[in-house]
């Protein structure tokens, strides 16, 4: 559990440094390369060494980055096409439930479906 946490986190900061523009593709200007290869180091280098080595581990694969940003946006939608059906109140019990997939994942494996079952959790 903790490697896939590691992971996620360093996905994420690879994500946000790719999609923020630090990796433009073709730019021709060799101080503005090396400038934002200054800030990227000087981003990963401020994490703990394992998740610098995970950072290192994803950022060889970003056609992998690029598929999982598509998945992640569709299944976003998904899931507010989802709830957009209930109340507000409601839509506001699944979002706060999203934030933790331990317990979704519980719920799911053991077919729980009231707050009686839930508790017991």
């Amino acid at each position: 559990m903790k490697k896939n946490t590691m992971y996620c986190w360093s996905f994420l900061a690879f994500s946000m440094l790719l999609f923020s523009g630090h990796f433009v593709q073709g730019q021709s200007n060799a101080d503005s390369l090396a400038q934002n290869d200054r800030e990227i180091v000087s981003s990963i280098a401020s994490h703990p060494a394992d998740i610098r080595s995970a950072i290192l581990d994803v950022a060889q694969y970003p056609q992998e980055l690029v598929k999982l940003e598509r998945i992640q946006a569709r299944s976003s939608q998904s899931f507010q096409d989802l709830v957009s059906g209930y109340p507000r109140e409601e839509q506001e019990k699944f979002y706060e439930l999203s934030r933790f997939p331990d317990v979704l994942d519980k719920m799911a494996h053991n077919g729980i479906r009231n707050q009686v079952g839930v508790r017991n959790l």
